[in-house]
């Protein structure tokens, strides 16, 4: 199940899931790579990219306090794609 996505400036797309490994990348040709393999937990709920080359992804968001939570940042080396806002 994907829980949340966001789209890089190269046409990728990133999605948390809740996979084992919750964090994917899908390049524009469709090629599905698992990122950070064994090193996030799977309890990734929604993310979004910040106003710079970082990832945020929050994480165990509404679930016990034991199993740890909070939001991570990730240095993606890289900008989200152009958001040209709405008309209202």
């Amino acid at each position: 199940i994907f829980n949340a996505l966001c789209i890089d400036e190269d046409g990728y797309i990133y999605v948390v899931t809740d996979h084992e490994d919750p964090l994917m990348s899908i390049s524009p040709t469709g090629e599905v790579s698992i990122m950070y393999f064994g090193v996030l937990n799977p309890t990734m709920d929604d993310i979004i990219w910040g106003g710079d080359k970082y990832l945020y992804i929050l994480e165990n968001a509404g679930q016990t306090p034991d199993l740890g939570g909070g939001i991570r940042r990730i240095n993606m080396n890289k900008n989200s794609t152009p958001y040209f806002g709405r008309d209202f």
